[in-house]
């Protein structure tokens, strides 16, 4: 989870700095350049789409305390 957070936190930074896109396309860049690669992973992406669906939920929202995820993960059921 400390990962999932380092994430997270590195992604909002990124989107604040770029000026807050709504934009899903530019909201995944900022994912993809902002989450940590495993050595291991090179050549693909380590962003899920769930992922992207759900940031830019939360990215775009009006009021972003009162947004539903539908997509959990299920260490967190």
């Amino acid at each position: 989870m400390q990962t999932n957070f380092a994430n997270a936190l590195k992604t909002y930074v990124n989107w604040d700095k770029e000026g807050r896109p709504t934009d899903p396309s530019d909201i995944r860049r900022i994912m993809e350049e902002s989450s940590q690669k495993s050595a291991k992973n090179t050549d693909r992406s380590n962003v899920l789409d769930a992922w992207v669906n759900n940031g830019v939920r939360a990215l775009t929202a009006d009021d972003p305390s009162n947004v539903s995820c539908p997509v959990r993960s299920p260490q967190f059921l």
